[in-house]
């Protein structure tokens, strides 16, 4: 099976498909919020950088507000992926998630 790159689709398609598998699997947003390029390759077979893995949870942000999805804390996850701090982007987003404290 040959990988997929970012090159091969455009943001906006990965974010249709990743809006809709949320759709059909609302909890599917929790594990986005854990490992958001891991869930991102698992729904659309494509591999992305950080820096589009923080495009692409922006932009799903943005498509999942008032959708009554319980978005929490991607857009901060987004924000901190953009400035290079994964680790404590997820470890909040995964407090928020679950409604816990950041």
């Amino acid at each position: 099976m040959t990988q997929k790159t970012a090159g091969d689709a455009g943001h906006q398609q990965i974010v249709d498909q990743l809006a809709n598998a949320i759709k059909d699997n609302p909890q599917m947003l929790k594990s986005f919020g854990v490992d958001p390029g891991a869930m991102i390759e698992k729904v659309t077979g494509i591999k992305l950088g950080d820096e589009q893995v923080a495009e692409v949870v922006g932009a799903l942000t943005s498509a999942l507000q008032g959708k009554g999805f319980d978005i929490g804390d991607l857009g901060d996850l987004a924000q901190n992926l953009m400035k290079g701090d994964a680790l404590q982007s997820i470890l909040g987003s995964v407090g928020g998630l679950f409604g816990g404290k950041k």
